[in-house]
């Protein structure tokens, strides 16, 4: 049987064993601490002991009786009143329903007690503090200001317990089965949407918005399960699973007269805005790849890292940029936008989900996944 520890337990047991200790004594030397020989009383075994049975109660006896329960009303207050006994969470919250409804009966209502079990909790934690928590107003009970208080501070308190307890079923909870991706400035999010349902016993995919720089760091460290971008040549020291092979062109606004040539050199887009994602050139995209070889790179170039809010500035009229053919096919906010190839050699990129070597089952069937959406919504 699991044992009773509890603080009014101890206290009953510490109360009676001080009692029983008080009235041997008495019952040895008498209510003033004379001996009971002298004093006249009658052993244990006498008929008359403590005034109980027989005809010959006398005053020595009725003292004792008087002073006994003399001394057990005051030792109970005493003890009540030097113990610090905690209140229950049960306390709290009729005193915050009281302050809430304003009548016992409603506040004892709203906890699903009878107004006397209600009534019987209000004085137990009375009891408990050694206090006065209400006061009557002719038929009204009304909390008093320490009670007013402990059931304010009682209100936030079990608003807090509540965000405690539902946050611990949360955390304590099953650990659901999903995948990390991370994704930076292409985050073309159509293959999200249709990969966002898991399949049968598969993992539930999870989006992380990174920087462009940051994403092959958050795979090796952990932080994120997959990377998905499109990169010249994949990073190496990690599992490269192919999504798309793509190409850079050249985005301009529909209106403008660069959307009507074949190709773009970068000659022709001398003073024009160049948006961009970064200010630091890689190896591999237009700045290396297309501007260096011809010896023309923009001067009026703008940093913009935003896919979304690029194109839609580009399809305004304010710019141009460069950006994987794919990138610029599913995130086409308006139909103001161009698409025109690159003059010289194509510049290829490849869609590319990177995890680690170590990853699980679920994490390279989620890449899988991605793959198939890619598949399915630019093949």
């Amino acid at each position: 049987m699991r044992a009773r520890n509890s603080t009014g337990t101890r206290i009953r047991h510490e109360t009676s064993a001080v009692i029983s200790a008080w009235m041997a004594r008495v019952a040895r030397y008498g209510p003033e601490g004379e001996p009971r020989r002298r004093a006249g009383y009658r052993q244990r075994g006498d008929a008359n002991w403590m005034g109980c049975s027989g005809t010959r109660t006398g005053r020595h006896e009725l003292s004792f009786i008087q002073s006994h329960r003399r001394f057990q009303r005051d030792f109970r207050y005493q003890v009540l009143q030097t113990v610090h006994v905690s209140l229950d969470r049960s306390h709290l919250q009729l005193l915050v329903a009281l302050l809430e409804h304003g009548r016992l009966a409603d506040a004892a209502r709203s906890l699903h007690l009878s107004a006397s079990a209600a009534s019987h909790r209000l004085a137990e934690a009375e009891r408990r503090l050694g206090i006065t928590l209400t006061e009557h107003h002719g038929r009204t009970l009304r909390l008093t200001e320490a009670g007013r208080h402990l059931a304010t501070v009682g209100r936030d308190v079990e608003f807090d317990l509540d965000r405690a307890e539902l946050i611990a079923r949360y955390m304590g909870g099953p650990e659901p089965l999903r995948v990390r991706v991370a994704v930076g400035f292409h985050d073309t999010v159509d293959w999200y949407t249709s990969t966002f349902e898991p399949p049968p016993e598969g993992a539930r995919l999870e989006l992380l918005r990174l920087v462009d720089d940051q994403l092959v760091q958050a795979v090796r460290s952990n932080t994120a399960d997959l990377a998905v971008a499109p990169w010249p040549k994949p990073p190496s020291g990690l599992r490269n699973v192919t999504l798309w092979d793509d190409e850079l062109v050249a985005v301009v606004a529909a209106n403008s007269e660069l959307a009507d040539t074949n190709r773009i050199a970068p000659a022709d887009l001398a003073g024009h805005t160049f948006l961009t994602s970064s200010y630091q050139p890689r190896g591999g995209f237009e700045f290396h790849d297309f501007f260096l070889p011809s010896g023309e790179v923009p001067h009026n170039v703008v940093l913009v890292q935003s896919l979304e809010t690029l194109l839609r500035l580009i399809g305004e009229g304010h710019g141009y940029s460069i950006q994987p053919a794919a990138a610029v096919t599913w995130n086409r906010p308006t139909p103001e936008l161009a698409i025109v190839p690159l003059a010289g050699r194509s510049i290829r990129v490849r869609w590319t989900a990177l995890h680690r070597l170590d990853a699980d089952e679920a994490t390279h069937n989620s890449a899988l996944r991605i793959a198939g959406a890619f598949e399915a919504a630019i093949g």
